[in-house]
């Protein structure tokens, strides 16, 4: 059998918060100016002359046509429409719901969505966990319309684990035909002292059987990303990481053998934040295993580069597939796909052919993948 992980950050569209940031002070200082000019209600002539000017400096009418759109209610349905009316009020109750209105998704490349696709459908896994699903239609989507395209890609079984984030980072499982989920149990509601959710992006636990009755536990959790004031996010992710070894630890007190962490850490493997989770249990690092499948990078291939996956995969690792000692011990194959992400100039790894851009990569996660024996598995 086949489990496999992969962040591939959003299916079809992804929260503008998320997207790289133009970090030019004039842009951001005019993009900021626009906002201001555009919520006014009431816009003087020289509000629209400076709306006019904002326009032409940040180029709306060459690429940026999707920050703004105009709603327009017909027959019970809201419909949009290119920012042609700046002078037009924004779409609230008092006006009918007749104006503009911000658009904080973005759609995401059509051959980005190829490749998400693609490395999906080469996978070949039994259970596929995924992260950051912006919700539940959109995997069914992905598994109802795209991942057809491949013969015998698509799943028998999906289910989604909501986060309480507003950036739409939900996880999906797909599972293929004869495998069931028994019990799913949440714990994205559990909150910090200061009222904050401790898992903003979702944590879960499914309980899984196989078509031979083999149960297979997955904690599924997604942590908080090292930013500003760095200090903060690693007090965070510390406190996270408490609550992981908890909650394997109520597993192994339950009998629980076989059981699977995928986690999107979101820290390097020697970082004191996540450090804890190797040091203070007895989960183990697949990407250690020594059937780890090498694809090495084409320069540097005997350098292992501190936090990086592997010897050789000198990509800083990010996201984790940890299992307990009785699973580690069934692994006959462990292997990494990193043929969706773009390689840089040099193409220090393969990709696929149509990656010619950072915008086209799948994401800037591997897919993740472990092949188990599961004839002296634990039932």
């Amino acid at each position: 059998m086949r489990i496999a992980f992969y962040n591939i950050q959003n299916l079809f569209f992804r929260h503008q918060d998320l997207l790289p940031k133009n970090n030019n002070r004039c842009v951001l200082n005019w993009i900021e100016e626009m906002d201001q000019l555009i919520a006014k209600v009431t816009k003087s002539s020289s509000d629209l002359t400076r709306i006019q000017e904002l326009s032409f400096l940040l180029k709306f009418d060459k690429f940026d046509k999707t920050r703004y759109a105009i709603m327009n209610r017909r027959g019970g349905q809201l419909y949009l429409k290119g920012m042609d009316y700046p002078t037009m009020e924004k779409a609230s109750w008092n006006n009918r719901w007749n104006g503009w209105v911000p658009i904080i998704n973005h759609p995401i490349d059509p051959t980005s969505i190829s490749n998400k696709v693609r490395l999906i459908a080469e996978t070949q896994a039994d259970i596929l966990m995924l992260h950051e699903i912006e919700d539940r239609e959109s995997l069914s989507n992905l598994n109802r319309t795209f991942l057809p395209e491949y013969p015998g890609s698509n799943y028998a079984n999906l289910a989604l684990l909501p986060s309480p984030g507003v950036h739409g980072l939900h996880h999906g499982l797909l599972l293929k035909t004869g495998w069931h989920i028994t019990k799913v149990e949440l714990f994205s509601e559990e909150k910090l002292d200061n009222g904050d959710y401790l898992f903003q992006d979702g944590c879960g636990i499914i309980e899984i059987i196989s078509p031979v009755n083999i149960a297979i536990t997955v904690i599924s959790a997604q942590f908080v990303p090292v930013e500003d004031p760095k200090e903060v996010t690693d007090a965070i992710r510390i406190q996270q990481v408490h609550r992981i070894i908890e909650i394997y630890q109520e597993l192994r007190s339950r009998g629980t053998s076989n059981i699977v962490l995928l986690g999107s850490l979101m820290a390097y493997s020697y970082c004191h934040s996540i450090s804890p989770l190797f040091q203070s249990t007895d989960l183990k690092d697949v990407c250690r295993h020594p059937n780890f499948i090498e694809e090495r990078d084409s320069i540097n291939t005997d350098y292992h580069r501190l936090g990086g996956y592997a010897k050789g995969i000198n990509m800083r690792q990010k996201s984790y597939f940890i299992v307990s000692p009785e699973l580690y011990q069934l692994v006959t194959r462990v292997g990494i796909n990193r043929k969706g992400i773009w390689a840089g100039m040099e193409q220090q790894w393969r990709t696929f052919r149509n990656l010619q851009s950072p915008w086209n990569q799948a994401s800037d996660y591997p897919v993740l993948w472990v092949d188990l024996s599961m004839n002296n598995a634990y039932k």
